[in-house]
């Protein structure tokens, strides 16, 4: 088993990140700037634990951090999995050993007679 990166699949990330960047950016810059600065400064609370982020901003963090850790956590689990199915011993020489799957699809042949 030969692990790689792949060009494209590294663009798609690379590209799907600066958008979420921008998106998760852009959406509280617009609301900051609708806001008046005195209130806000005026405001008891200091920075950003104000009163008015309230309890669904600080579950939405905690959400956000129990998912990070969750996934952090499965992909740790997949990179030990390859790596214990390439020590695997299947008890048999696996050189030089080859296995294909072929696709009979129902409508060019839809019995199940005809398919086996």
């Amino acid at each position: 088993m030969s692990v790689a990166l792949d060009l494209v699949a590294g663009l798609f990330v690379v590209g799907l990140t600066v958008v979420a960047t921008l998106f998760a950016g852009l959406v509280p810059a617009i609301r900051a700037s609708r806001t008046n600065v005195n209130e806000i400064l005026s405001d008891e609370a200091r920075g950003s634990s104000s009163v008015r982020l309230g309890r669904v901003s600080k579950g939405l963090v905690i959400a956000e951090i129990a998912v990070s850790c969750g996934l952090l956590v499965a992909a740790g689990l997949m990179m030990r999995s390859v790596v214990n199915v390439t020590d695997f011993d299947f008890g048999f020489s696996t050189e030089k050993v080859f296995t294909a799957g072929v696709g009979l699809l129902e409508g060019d042949y839809p019995a199940e007679q005809d398919r086996r």
